[in-house]
């Protein structure tokens, strides 16, 4: 929904992917660089990830669906940053040889939704997806944080702290901090 300054709506819209399902969670709301919004949410049922950008504008103008990310992709989590950028959060299902391994997945998508870069930080083995959540630093760099298994062989399956931080134009791995007492 769309507001004015003194709170009447002025338009709404509803992706169809919401109006099949019974449980729509919503992740994030972003301002798009070019005005409009990038809107963010999952499908409870089927954890199927809903992007939309709802353009500036006139009400008439149509809301696009944002593609291009995995299918699977459960995202947890958008950022944006100054410079039109918005990086998705979430896990990616990865089927091994002992089970389902939910790992980090981050994407980042220009200002016209192209993809830029996309990163993979391992997960663990047949863990439930847990909320990732990410910021842009001082820097300008995109730090993701939330819990993953301790790289110490000795608490082995324990899930730990962790920050990993990218570089926003490339997605390099700039550090990788693990909080394991």
């Amino acid at each position: 929904s769309v507001f004015d300054r003194d709170g009447q709506r002025i338009f709404e819209r509803v992706h169809p992917a919401a109006i099949n399902v019974t449980d729509v969670h919503s992740i994030q709301l972003i301002k798009a660089l070019k005005g409009g919004v990038h809107m963010f949410a999952s499908a409870a049922r089927d954890q199927i990830s809903i992007a939309m950008h709802v353009p500036a504008g006139n009400p008439t103008n149509t809301p696009a669906p944002l593609t291009g990310f995995p299918k699977a992709l459960r995202i947890t989590d958008a950022i944006s940053d100054d410079n039109g950028h918005v990086f998705l959060l979430g896990h990616l299902p990865v089927k091994t040889s002992s089970g389902v391994r939910m790992d980090w997945y981050i994407q980042a998508l220009d200002k016209s939704s192209k993809t830029l870069w996309t990163r993979a930080v391992e997960g663990s083995v047949a863990e439930a997806s847990v909320p990732i959540h990410g910021i842009i630093n001082a820097m300008g760099n995109i730090v993701a944080y939330g819990p993953l298994p301790t790289p110490n062989k000795r608490n082995r399956g324990r899930m730990v702290a962790t920050m990993v931080t990218m570089a926003p134009t490339s997605g390099a791995l700039i550090a990788r901090e693990c909080f394991d007492t």
